[in-house]
């Protein structure tokens, strides 16, 4: 449940005692901000990424998800805004040993708006770190795109993809 404004049930100015419901609605709030709409996912396998070739990467496992943000079992590579609002996304891409060449990440917003997260020249075990914030519509989705061109498939694992809600 988002933020409810207080003052829609109960002006102060207008009567002398707040019915109940106003109070439900602070209470509810203050709740809401100690569990803002957030998860963290990630994904316990690599992923074989082509040369030159974008690749969405998927999360099979949850650290946490406190919203129904995320699904295990269909739309796998998806986190699901279900409430308004801007978010700090976060990515963390560990990429197999080879030094050749360059790896990218992104983010990909409803599967076509793309926000660079890192882009780096490869070197050993290079690990990709980054975050945005993003202003969410309930039922956008996003995803982390990863791309790389060592002339040949490598590997990527998706450590923690994480969506905070940070504000309306």
């Amino acid at each position: 449940m988002g933020y409810v404004d207080p003052n829609t049930i109960h002006n102060p100015a207008t009567s002398s005692v707040a019915p109940a419901s106003w109070g439900d609605t602070v209470r509810d709030d203050l709740e809401w901000l100690v569990d803002r709409p957030g998860c963290a996912v990630y994904n316990s396998a690599t992923q074989n990424v082509n040369t030159s070739s974008n690749t969405v990467l998927t999360a099979d496992s949850e650290l946490y998800d406190l919203d129904s943000m995320h699904s295990t079992v269909s739309n796998t590579s998806r986190i699901t805004a279900t409430t308004a609002g801007k978010y700090r996304i976060a990515a963390l891409v560990e990429w197999d040993t080879d030094a050749t060449g360059r790896r990218e990440a992104e983010l990909l917003v409803n599967g076509s708006t793309v926000h660079t997260l890192v882009t780096a020249t490869a070197v050993s075990g290079l690990t990709l770190n980054g975050s945005k914030i993003l202003t969410l519509a309930a039922g956008d989705y996003v995803e982390v795109r990863v791309w790389q061109n060592s002339g040949t498939t490598r590997t990527a694992t998706l450590r923690q993809f994480s969506a905070q809600h940070v504000a309306r």
